[in-house]
């Protein structure tokens, strides 16, 4: 494919269009500030923390009539808050509804109306003719400017959060704060991620799911509104196996900085960051994706190159040192009641 393209609308709106000919379809992803109902078909929290987008995924032929559609819904939209905290029994879902509690106040700012901030066509599309159809519908609109997020630092510790009545399955997370997309060190806690835990992998997923089979799953997220950035990992964990697994956790994180990371597990997580940005997007939508989160974090469309030299300037004692803040987040345990003993 050729390289994606950056153009402004007559109003000042930003639009990016990628051209891939591989199918006649095409997605377009409207982006706005703030969060909107998801039952009028918003996507909350979406390409990052803070943003709602409308998704449309479409025969190319009709990108003039989603486009008009596009217009109509983004107009009729209303703010919500997209994380309340409803209570859950699920211990999975309690365990999102905490992270959300604690990120809520600093990726939700108000939006000051509905106009988007971004709009990204990627698919079977020429990029003359598309901007034509983008001014038609969307010249006029001057793009909204969200507040910028309140810093809100989440607590050092653990926290309980009691389920009232029986589960199969806990669940245990952990959450820290951690660097902005364009921030010193973004790409150093990035390492330290993968190298702590990338999906069953990593040193705290090898330990405790293949040599000591104390977790069914483990998910690692590095979550950001742009500005600000969070870490967090969730497992799922049988209720008698709680304290072994925090205790493991505990344990790997410390391992961090005791036993830093090595030139071998850094050089590691960087090919795999360079490799999941080569090859993550594998259809028009998730293309599209990739293209608004990297405009909304980093202000601009990265390539291959750019980000492989920026993570050439990544040392090892750039890893080794951001380990001590990496491993001073809250862990949280979600299950019923306590434990004998306790």
């Amino acid at each position: 494919m050729p390289p994606p393209s950056v153009h402004k609308l007559r109003g000042g709106l930003p639009v990016v269009i990628l051209n891939s000919d591989l199918s006649p379809t095409a997605s377009v992803k409207v982006v706005v500030s703030g969060n909107r109902l998801d039952s009028d078909g918003w996507s909350a929290n979406d390409p990052l923390l803070g943003y709602s987008s409308f998704n449309y995924r479409l025969r190319s032929a009709d990108l003039g009539a989603v486009l008009e559609r596009a217009a109509g819904q983004v107009a009729a939209s209303v703010s919500t808050d997209a994380n309340p905290t409803s209570g859950s029994a699920d211990p999975q879902s309690r365990l999102e509804e905490t992270f959300a509690s604690l990120i809520a106040p600093a990726s939700t700012p108000e939006a000051p109306g509905a106009s988007p901030v971004l709009i990204v066509v990627s698919g079977d599309v020429e990029t003359s003719a598309t901007l034509s159809l983008l001014e038609a519908h969307f010249g006029d609109v001057e793009p909204s400017v969200a507040a910028p997020p309140e810093f809100i630092p989440v607590p050092a510790g653990e926290r309980l959060v009691e389920l009232d009545k029986p589960v199969a399955q806990a669940a245990l997370g952990y959450i820290v704060r951690a660097p902005g997309m364009e921030a010193h060190g973004f790409d150093a806690w990035r390492i330290l991620l993968y190298v702590l835990s990338h999906g069953y992998e990593g040193r705290l997923g090898i330990e405790a799911i293949a040599n000591r089979g104390l977790a069914y799953y483990i998910a690692s997220q590095y979550r950001s509104d742009g500005p600000n950035g969070w870490i967090t990992l969730s497992t799922g964990v049988d209720p008698g196996k709680v304290d072994a697994l925090r205790d493991l956790l505990h344990s790997e994180l410390e391992r961090l900085v005791l036993e830093p990371p090595s030139a071998a597990e850094v050089a590691e997580g960087k090919a795999y960051i360079i490799g999941r940005f080569r090859s993550a997007g594998q259809s028009n939508a998730e293309l599209a994706e990739g293209l608004a989160s990297e405009w909304l974090g980093h202000g601009r469309i990265m390539d291959a190159d750019a980000l492989q030299s920026r993570l050439n300037d990544v040392s090892v004692a750039d890893v080794r040192e951001a380990a001590a803040e990496f491993v001073s987040g809250l862990t949280i345990v979600v299950r019923y009641g306590a434990e004998e003993g306790e």
